[in-house]
């Protein structure tokens, strides 16, 4: 029998601050944070570029010759980040709420 999941993760809208939750986040299922503490955390998700009426073909077109993203995929990836005000981490386990705050600065490489 499946165990049940050690929390949700849910992406916070800018526009309202509404929350969303990320069906297909994954993450280290022996995941702690420390109150007050400072870790480094993966979360990971699929952004489906049909959700936006594009497909991954149209945004990988161009191919830039130093082997980087794709200016096209690069957009649509920063203006998808641009939607998001931060995230929460609902702990079952732990049974806490943890704000996950917008003060990240991805450089297109990381993309």
């Amino acid at each position: 029998m499946p165990s049940p999941p050690s929390g949700s993760f849910l992406f916070k809208r800018a526009e309202d601050g509404t929350l969303i939750k990320v069906g297909d986040a994954t993450w280290d299922e022996d995941l702690k944070i420390p109150p007050g503490q400072t870790v480094n955390v993966t979360f990971t998700w699929k952004v489906k570029p049909s959700d936006y009426n594009k497909t991954y073909e149209e945004l990988t077109a161009v191919k830039p010759a130093d082997g980087s993203i794709s200016p096209d995929l690069n957009k649509f990836l920063t203006t998808r980040m641009d939607e998001w005000a931060g995230f929460v981490f609902f702990d079952y386990l732990d049974n806490v709420k943890i704000d996950l705050p917008r003060d990240w600065v991805l450089p297109a490489s990381k993309f």
